[in-house]
């Protein structure tokens, strides 16, 4: 079996609001890059490469096309090499070939009969956890769903994500709001939940080494499971420090590690270390190899372990992670998933039989050969249309409806800033002409 072709397709959707995350800004929807290997025997395989493709544009595929047009879906090892010689193999260039290596992974299994899981080993559980992502704040947005702004608020929106999907844990994204109301805001939600529910919180990266001691201590009685990336993920010294203060383990998204690998060593070196957890992803470590290694370098070094997609989780990126996550028993914390807060899984890319439910807080891991999934040709077709009109969705810096307020570590001043409403409600009525609010796309 042979390597013939590579498709790439951009896709954009808009998330159901404007929502905010440090240290970028708004958040208006996400961009994706949907690659699809072509095979000498008709065998097809899907990638998902979540760079924003306003700025990665598709034609690097046919850089890499270039490369990999020949090879066998299954010398990994090769293809690896003849990317990582044409693009620096680490953090968010990384995305092109992870695409590919996903596609890959999705063609053995189709060619041999056998679920991706079953390649990498075997099958741990069946059913995958997931935490859901609670990102605040958020305007009212264009499909009536939003404004969240007052703590209050926010302990609704995480009860209405708990009543749909049946979430166990919550992860709750901070660094807007002044630390001291994110604290208010976990303690309401303590005080609603009990000790039923998991909670995490992510500031990314947006305290100061002061703030961060003082808010993770606070944050102590509330039992959380960790906090990721508290200051600049980067400052191993400052977070080992914090971590000698504190009792919350400390978490990281793993984008450093992923650029450079040698981090592990010198984390490890730390007394204590900076970090006990490292969040995986099917795209920063170089798609579903990369994770198995990541799993690996976690077990050996007694690193816990968890998952996310990190911007947009649908179908492909989704399956992948299902597939790693159900292969590597090491896999204990939750993963992560933005469905419910960003985005309705009804909004998906994929066929209607192949869509991934979120009941009781978990989703069942596909058994079909390969990743499990179909592309419905439609979905796919409208969302490229949405990106030929509007070009790439992803990270806007600063707020376009607060002007002059701009995201900066330590200064959680976006309350202050009034809200321009001309510029608001003109984005309101442009989004429902473009119809937005019609359906669940």
């Amino acid at each position: 079996m042979k390597i013939t072709d590579i498709k790439a397709t951009d896709i954009s959707l808009p998330f159901q609001t404007c929502m905010f995350e440090m240290p970028y800004g708004a958040t208006m929807g996400v961009s994706k890059t949907i690659v699809e290997v072509y095979t000498d025997e008709g065998v097809v395989g899907l990638g998902d490469a979540w760079f924003d493709p306003s700025e990665e544009k598709p034609e690097r595929f046919q850089q890499v096309k270039k490369r990999i047009v020949g090879e066998s879906p299954f010398n990994l090892n090769v293809i690896r090499r003849k990317i990582r010689d044409t693009y620096f193999w680490g953090g968010i260039p990384h995305g092109a070939y992870a695409a590919i290596d996903q596609a890959c992974w999705d063609i053995m299994g189709k060619a041999t009969g056998k679920p991706v899981y079953e390649l990498l080993g075997g099958k741990s559980r069946d059913r995958i956890p997931f935490s859901g992502y609670v990102q605040t704040p958020r305007y009212k947005g264009p499909m009536d769903v939003g404004g969240e702004q007052s703590p209050e608020a926010v302990v609704k929106l995480a009860e209405h994500m708990i009543d749909e999907f049946g979430f166990k844990v919550l992860k709750f994204k901070v660094g807007i709001y002044p630390w001291r109301q994110d604290v208010e805001i976990i303690r309401l939600m303590r005080d609603t939940f009990g000790e039923d529910v998991g909670l995490r919180v992510d500031p990314q990266d947006s305290w100061t080494p002061q703030q961060a001691l003082y808010a993770c201590k606070r944050l102590e009685r509330y039992n959380l499971e960790y906090v990721e990336d508290p200051i600049d993920r980067n400052d191993l010294y400052n977070l080992s420090l914090l971590r000698r203060q504190i009792k919350t383990p400390l978490a990281t998204d793993g984008t450093q590690f992923s650029a450079n690998p040698r981090l592990f060593v010198i984390n490890a070196k730390f007394d204590p270390p900076a970090f006990d957890i490292i969040l995986s992803s099917p795209h920063y470590y170089g798609g579903i190899s990369g994770a198995r290694n990541l799993a690996a370098v976690c077990d050996t070094l007694g690193l816990g372990l968890s998952m996310h997609v990190a911007s947009g989780d649908f179908g492909i990126a989704t399956a992948a992670v299902l597939h790693i996550a159900a292969s590597q028993p090491n896999m204990l914390y939750a993963c992560d998933t933005t469905w419910g807060s960003t985005h309705h899984p009804d909004q998906d890319y994929t066929t209607e039989d192949t869509r991934f439910k979120i009941e009781d807080g978990c989703i069942k891991v596909p058994d079909k050969p390969g990743l499990g999934i179909e592309l419905d040709e439609d979905r796919v077709k409208r969302y490229h249309e949405i990106f030929e009109r509007e070009g790439g969705m992803a990270f806007h810096f600063g707020d376009p409806f607060k002007p002059g307020w701009w995201p900066t570590v330590g200064e959680q001043r976006w309350l202050e800033f009034p809200v321009d409403e001309e510029r608001y409600e003109t984005w309101l009525k442009v989004s429902k002409e473009r119809g937005y609010t019609v359906e669940k796309f």
